[in-house]
């Protein structure tokens, strides 16, 4: 695949063909090889990327053109760039060998490698030994000797003819170009001979497919003298092709450059290529005159089957117009067939209307003599029917004047109603509000009677329990007071006992020199200790006293220090059983004062109960009123739907018999639903009166509970 790329460096560029803007560029290529570490985790990978961007980061300021890695495996990486010029490749190598990069994962630095490229071509030597070495070959004929060269990967749009093709490459200029190494003998182009494809494909010669296949071309160019191929090659020896176009920029392809060993310049392969080339014209041609006799032949096929189609279509044609001709035969005779029946029908119908007219005349007849008779009848009927609505309204007119009659006195009485219906609600009204007053005073007064008894109460504990404290604490301090003087007497006593036993030891120690002393200290002790026990004694009102007397005194201050236990005891139990009753009164009182409120709650109870039942028995009451009311509008519609239906039926009885026979029904229905009506107003009156007496009783009922309860109050 070619591989253009932009030139930015012109300086070592060798001319090839100016005039077409052709150089021969230095290829400057290198090796670069970076051993790599025992890898013990499994799985674990290294980014060629990432090494090729260290690679270009090591070279910097300089670039790679190209960089593409040309070997893998597990010890090493190898990589193949390229660079601008051999300067710049000695430069990059220096850099590169014996350096290390560092990579990701890696924990040691990689060694890196680095040597300049050799650019494989064929050497003098190579040519030489193989036309040596060949047996079908003669030096002595062109094409069989080394006098032909191979380039392959030349971009056809440098060799194009912008005026003819722009994208395939002319053999004129291809000619021009490699003219400058040497006399040209011939070339050839296989991508400019269409023959030579399939002449390839003849012989079983494989062509691989390539991307490039349509931008670059292959070209066998023969020199006439050996010294130009000899140039020619040790001219394109490690080059690479440069174009330079006329804006000044440059590019860069790289082209592989071999002897030919096909010997496809030699007269014998251009001979047959050539009758190749004639076989594929013949075979060409053939298949042209093929072509045109399929052509012809589906001419005269198509031809055929036009005018086969045109029989058809006319055969179509004739029978349609028989078609045709038949239908219309079938409407005319269909046509006169309804023509005369129409004829036909139309006699028909004549003798029908002649008929149709007699029988309307006699009819006419038979209604003006049976009208005259309804005409009689009418006016004998409509002055009947006058004296019965004369009648019936007569009636009417009574029955309404008795209604308003009886609507006044029923409004009248309703009006009392209602006035006594109110005044009673004024009176319980009062009598609600005055009961009200006096259970608010009792209350109030209830409850300052309380609060100054509890008053009272609190005050007198107070008392007493001041006196209680009071006397306590008089018992405490005499108590108090008995146990310091027994505690000062057990004092004295250890006193005396303690010096009693240090006389005697010192009586045991001292010996004999000392006893006069001894007798004389212990006495003056004695004597010391009566002069002390007698001011004691003085001073607590015992002197005097015998050791007798004195025992007696301590047993009696002993028996009296019990008493005051046992009564500071009873004391304690008694204010105890004083709490215990004022416990016991206070639940008393308050279990009274629950007591005293359920009643009053029961009375309240019971006063709402009474109060809904006299708005129940009110509504009630309001509700019949009502009843009634409405039972009197629905009693006058029913009559005025009775008398219109009355005089709908009186003026539209046909006979006179029959229709006061109606007429007697219907009065007499009318009387008896009049009847039942007045019946039912006499029991609505009725149970007026009882609802009535009952309010009466219940609002004495709630005089007397009232008067009940102010007495209670007050008492």
């Amino acid at each position: 695949m070619c591989t253009i790329q932009t030139c930015r460096d012109t300086s070592d560029a060798v001319e090839l063909c100016e005039p077409l803007g052709l150089y021969l560029k230095t290829v400057a290529r290198l090796n670069v090889s970076i051993q790599l570490p025992q890898m013990k985790t499994p799985g674990k990978s290294i980014s060629n990327w990432e090494v090729m961007e260290k690679l270009r980061q090591a070279i910097r300021p300089e670039e790679f053109t190209t960089l593409k890695i040309s070997k893998t495996t597990l010890e090493f990486i190898r990589f193949e760039g390229e660079v601008e010029n051999k300067s710049a490749l000695k430069t990059i190598v220096s850099r590169l060998e014996g350096s290390t990069v560092k990579l990701s994962g890696f924990p040691d630095n990689l060694r890196i490698r680095a040597a300049e490229a050799k650019v494989p071509f064929p050497t003098r030597h190579d040519w030489d030994s193989y036309f040596r070495d060949a047996r079908d070959m003669d030096e002595m004929k062109p094409g069989e000797r080394p006098d032909t060269i191979y380039v392959q990967g030349l971009p056809c749009k440098w060799f194009a003819d912008k005026r003819r093709d722009p994208d395939r490459p002319s053999e004129l200029l291809v000619r021009q170009a490699f003219s400058s190494l040497g006399e040209v003998r011939c070339l050839d182009i296989p991508l400019l001979d269409p023959y030579q494809k399939d002449a390839e494909a003849a012989v079983g010669k494989i062509s691989t497919f390539s991307f490039s296949q349509d931008l670059t071309f292959d070209v066998y160019v023969q020199y006439k003298e050996y010294i130009g191929f000899v140039k020619a090659m040790d001219s394109l020896r490690g080059m690479k092709l440069m174009y330079k176009t006329p804006e000044g920029r440059a590019f860069a392809a790289n082209i592989k450059v071999d002897f030919d060993k096909s010997q496809h310049l030699s007269e014998e392969s251009i001979t047959r290529r050539q009758q190749e080339k004639l076989k594929m014209e013949a075979l060409e041609r053939e298949r042209e005159e093929r072509v045109l006799r399929e052509r012809q032949e589906e001419e005269r096929l198509r031809e055929a089957e036009r005018k086969r189609l045109k029989e058809e279509e006319e055969l179509r044609e004739r029978k349609r117009e028989e078609k045709q001709r038949r239908k219309e035969e079938r409407k005319r005779r269909e046509e006169e067939e309804r023509r005369r029946k129409e004829e036909e029908a139309q006699r028909l119908k004549e003798a029908e209307e002649q008929r149709l007219r007699e029988e309307e005349e006699l009819r006419r007849k038979a209604e003006e003599e049976a009208r005259k008779k309804r005409e009689e009848e009418e006016l004998k009927r409509q002055r009947e029917e006058e004296e019965r609505r004369r009648r019936v309204e007569e009636e009417l007119r009574r029955r309404r004047e008795e209604e308003e009659e009886r609507k006044r006195l029923e409004e009248e009485a309703r009006r009392r109603r209602e006035e006594e219906i109110r005044k009673a609600r004024e009176e319980e009204e009062l009598r609600r509000r005055y009961q009200e007053e006096l259970r608010r005073k009792w209350e109030e007064e209830e409850a300052r009677r309380k609060r100054e008894e509890e008053l009272w109460r609190r005050q007198e504990e107070e008392e007493l329990l001041r006196k209680a404290r009071e006397e306590e604490l008089r018992r405490r301090l005499e108590f108090q007071e008995a146990v310091r003087r027994e505690e000062e007497a057990e004092g004295l006593r250890r006193l005396k006992v303690e010096g009693l036993r240090k006389k005697r030891e010192e009586e045991l120690s001292g010996g004999r020199k000392k006893e006069g002393k001894g007798k004389k200290r212990r006495e003056e002790d004695r004597k010391k200790r009566k002069k002390r026990e007698r001011k004691r004694r003085r001073s607590e009102g015992r002197e005097g006293w015998s050791g007798e007397e004195w025992e007696t005194s301590r047993d009696v201050g002993k028996r009296q220090r019990g008493d005051r236990e046992l009564e500071l005891k009873r004391m304690r139990e008694e204010e105890e059983q004083r709490e215990l009753q004022l416990a016991k009164e206070r639940e008393e009182e308050k279990r009274k004062a629950e007591e005293e409120e359920k009643r009053r709650r029961e009375a309240q109870e019971q006063r709402s109960a009474a109060e809904a039942t006299r708005k129940l028995q009110a509504t009630h009451l309001l509700q019949e009123l009502f009843e009634l009311v409405r039972a009197q509008k629905k009693r006058e519609e029913e009559e005025k739907e009775a008398a219109a239906a009355a005089a709908a039926r009186v003026s539209c009885s046909q006979e006179d018999s029959s229709d006061e026979a109606e007429l007697r029904e219907e009065l007499l229905r009318q009387e008896q639903l009049l009847r039942e009506k007045l019946l039912r107003n006499l029991e609505a009156k009725k149970r007026q009166k009882a609802l009535e007496a009952k309010l009466q009783s219940s609002a004495n009922q709630m005089a007397d509970a009232s008067n009940i309860l102010v007495s209670a109050s007050r008492s």
